[in-house]
């Protein structure tokens, strides 16, 4: 769960604000290692949701630097 700054909606938020949370280094995709080479594909909204198609580089537990895709969806909360 990340806290977003003061906005109206998902949709409000740049694309940085969700790499941000989700590649951090104690997050699931960096336990050997920050990822590289983010980009995002795509980057939708609706109502109350944000997806984020994305790929990166992350390492594996022997050290391999592997190719990774995924597909996000960012919810907001009832009530916020």
């Amino acid at each position: 769960m990340a806290r977003s700054p003061s906005v109206s909606s998902l949709s409000d938020l740049p694309d940085k604000f969700f790499t941000g949370a989700i590649f951090q280094a104690q997050g699931r995709f960096g336990a050997y290692g920050a990822p590289t080479d983010v980009r995002v594909l795509s980057s939708s909204s609706s109502d109350k949701s944000r997806s984020l198609e994305l790929s990166f580089r992350a390492l594996s537990p022997n050290g391999a630097d592997v190719p990774r895709h995924a597909l996000v969806t960012a919810v907001q909360p009832e009530g916020s």
